[in-house]
């Protein structure tokens, strides 16, 4: 994965270590796995509709304007926002 989980499992790793903070490690983590269903739901849509070989061009155009984070953060929106961004970038 990239720098920012990293960061963010070590961080988690440390609030699951301890009793008082063990509720908000979960939380977090939840929110990060809700993320990141947003993310397959949205490619999963696109590849269904336009292709696997077309979704491959849009994750390289997007990569090439965005950095990973970037590009891991639209993507991690509401999977409608992500799939028009999608649709959007593969209309180039």
């Amino acid at each position: 994965m990239n720098e920012n989980w990293s960061q963010e499992n070590k961080q988690i790793q440390k609030l699951l270590s301890k009793e008082a903070t063990f509720d908000e490690a979960v939380r977090k983590l939840l929110e990060f796995r809700n993320e990141l269903f947003q993310q397959i739901k949205a490619q999963s849509l696109y590849i269904r509709k336009y292709g696997k070989k077309d979704f491959i061009k849009i994750q390289a155009r997007l990569h090439e304007k965005y950095d990973f984070q970037k590009v891991q953060e639209i993507l991690g929106q509401d999977y409608k926002e992500a799939l028009r961004i999608l649709e959007e970038n593969g209309k180039r």
